[in-house]
């Protein structure tokens, strides 16, 4: 309720400015998280590539014997 009374006593293009830097300070939050994210499955993806190769060495050697 106190920030719908603060936008009533601001003139609008105060209030568009407001606006206009949370989105942008939003979008710049989101592109982060993003990069952050593609990190992270781009490591899972690693991992996960490594141990299905081991498995396949550990299984053809046991093949093998």
């Amino acid at each position: 309720m106190e920030e719908a009374r603060k936008v009533e006593n601001q003139p609008s293009e105060e209030i568009i400015e407001n606006v206009v830097k949370m989105s942008q300070e939003t979008l710049e939050e989101a592109l982060s998280r993003h990069r952050k994210e593609i990190a992270q499955l781009q490591n899972k993806k690693t991992a996960m590539k490594k141990v299905a190769a081991k498995g396949s060495k550990a299984k053809q050697k046991a093949k093998k014997k």
